[in-house]
């Protein structure tokens, strides 16, 4: 399995200016924001910097790595993100990988939808393959369908709460596809 896949193919397209479409470049800025708004790694960079995790990364054994400080790195492929001090281990990122598998998904699906059930069926065997740190993500999705049934139950207007609601909705779907992987069902979203 090609780890670096889609991110070759959307790395090709950010470099071309004509493709600095809107929904592409929203993709980009929060992947970085996911990244930047990260405690570790917020301190090597400034909150409002925008920061291109697509710009000139190191290609290395199925990652991409994107130093953000002498000796701290991102290192990141088509499925998971790391935070990485040279002078320890590479660490999960199990939140910031979740929404990264979101914002590539949905960009895959502003592509071409079928790109995106493959990227599914691909992050699937991942998850199958890396089983440990997989339920890090499944326990993180649940906590977070937590907070967001409790922001429903407290939503200050209908809006918001309709927000959630779509919030919640997606997190479900999200939490059986995990749930589906990890038990090796064939079912995915």
């Amino acid at each position: 399995m090609d780890n670096l896949k889609n991110l070759r193919e959307f790395k090709k397209l950010l470099a071309n200016p004509t493709v600095y479409e809107k929904n592409k470049l929203d993709c980009v800025f929060l992947i970085s924001l996911v990244i930047n708004n990260n405690p570790r790694v917020r301190k090597y960079i400034d909150y409002d910097k925008f920061d291109n995790i697509f710009e000139n990364p190191k290609e290395i054994h199925g990652y991409f790595k994107k130093e953000i400080q002498p000796y701290i790195s991102i290192l990141y492929n088509d499925f998971s993100l790391y935070y990485f001090d040279e002078r320890t281990e590479a660490e999960f990122m199990p939140k910031e990988t979740y929404v990264y598998r979101l914002a590539l998904n949905e960009f895959l699906k502003l592509q071409d939808v079928e790109k995106a059930n493959k990227y599914l069926d691909s992050l699937k065997e991942y998850v199958k393959q890396n089983k440990a740190q997989e339920k890090e993500v499944l326990e993180y999705i649940r906590q977070s369908l937590n907070v967001t049934k409790q922001d429903i139950l407290n939503a200050p207007n209908n809006e918001f709460r309709k927000s959630q609601e779509v919030c919640y909705s997606n997190d479900e779907k999200w939490l059986e596809f995990y749930q589906d992987a990890l038990s090796n069902n064939k079912d995915t979203i």
